[in-house]
This record gives C-alpha cells, structure tokens and sequence, in this order.
C-alpha cells in the first residue's frame, strides 16, 4: 500500500500549496479593492499580524494528518464499493486466459468445464493466498484514493481556507474592524502627519484672514 502510494504525499501538498497561494492572492487582491490606499492595506495587514499564516499552517498540516491516517494506520474500509470491487477483480481473474473455452449455454448462460478451469489455474495454495491478498489491496487502493483525494479536497482545502468559519477569508470582517481601538483606527486610516499639519496651517491661515477682515471692516 505504501509503495502504491508514495506519491500521495507530493501531489497532495502540491494541490493544498496550490490553494493556498490562490487563497492568498485574492485576499490581498479584496483588500486592495476595498482599500484602495496603500498605506490603509498595510496598516490592515499589519495588524492582522501572523493569523493568514497560521490558517494555511493548519491546512496544511491537516494534510498531514490525512496521510498520516491513510498511510500509517491499519487499512480498514466500510465502503461498500470495496467487496464490489473486490468481486470484480477476483472474477477478470478467473476469467483470464479462458476465454476460449467459454461457450454458451441457453440455460445457464455462459459456462465453462471443470478440467479447463484446473488447466488454467494450475496454483499452488500459497499462489492463491498471493493473488487473493493482491486483488483485496488492489481493490482497497481504489477506495482509498477516492476518499483521500475527497478529504483533501472537502477538509483541507475548502473547510480550512474556503467555506469554513475560520477561514483567512473571514479574518478582514465588521467585527474585526470593531476590535480596533481608536490608537489603531488613527494608525491605520488617520491623516497622515505632513497632511495633519498642512491642515493645522490653513486653518490658521483662515483664522488670520477673517481676524483681518475683521479689523478692516
């Protein structure tokens, strides 16, 4: 099972990388969008600090935890696809290499002799046990892969950076901006100070003006 599957592990994180990046890009491309100005987008990005980072850490690290379980533990299944599977590969097999010597009957369908099929399965018991472990893994593999690729996809990809409710898509919300403390909201969207001063000028410029249109009148 193990060496069937050793590429499990490099197309798996590849796909959750993948996610991921695209995750990343269209939340700073939102950001972009809702905050035009540069230096609110960075305020915003710092201030929500390293919590992105540790929403893609836990995707991917539960990907690990697939791999671990599908890779590590015993193989174990309660897919009824399995035994369907399973009756199938065991019935090519039996089926391999007579196919000659099937012929039709009208009342119980195709059949085949009893000499023939000894013929062609001339195994020793051990060569049964072989082939018959061969079929259950072929057919256990199968299962598994569905339902690894399915977890990734379902879990890892879409509950932890997608759908779910503490996704990196989440973090830039109304409640996060109502956590701000003024200090904050002054940090990251306040005038900045060549601006703040420029306006404390004109003001007093303005005040100057009307004092003096005061005292001309």
């Amino acid at each position: 099972m193990k060496r069937q599957s050793m590429k499990w592990k490099s197309l798996a994180l590849g796909y959750i990388a993948d996610i991921v990046t695209m995750t990343h890009k269209f939340v700073t491309d939102l950001l972009r969008v809702v905050c035009p100005v540069e230096r609110v987008q960075l305020g915003v990005m710092s201030l929500l600090s390293d919590q992105p980072l540790e929403r893609y850490k836990s995707a991917i690290a539960h990907v690990h935890f697939l791999l671990e379980v599908e890779l590590d533990k015993n193989p174990a299944t309660l897919n009824y696809y399995f035994n369907e599977n399973l009756e199938k590969g065991r019935q090519r097999r039996m089926r391999a290499g007579m196919e000659s010597k099937v012929f039709g009957d009208c009342k119980h369908g195709e059949v085949i002799r009893l000499d023939d099929m000894m013929q062609n399965h001339p195994m020793s018991n051990a060569d049964h046990v072989i082939q018959d472990l061969h079929d259950i893994l072929h057919s256990y593999y199968k299962v598994a892969l569905k339902r690894f690729a399915d977890s990734v996809r379902m879990q890892a990809a879409d509950h932890f950076l997608i759908t779910g409710s503490k996704t990196p898509l989440t973090l830039f919300s109304p409640a996060f901006i109502a956590s701000m403390t003024p200090e904050q909201l002054e940090e990251v969207a306040g005038e900045e100070l060549t601006v703040k001063r420029r306006r404390v000028q004109l003001e007093k410029e303005q005040k100057d003006l009307e004092n003096g249109k005061k005292i001309l009148k």
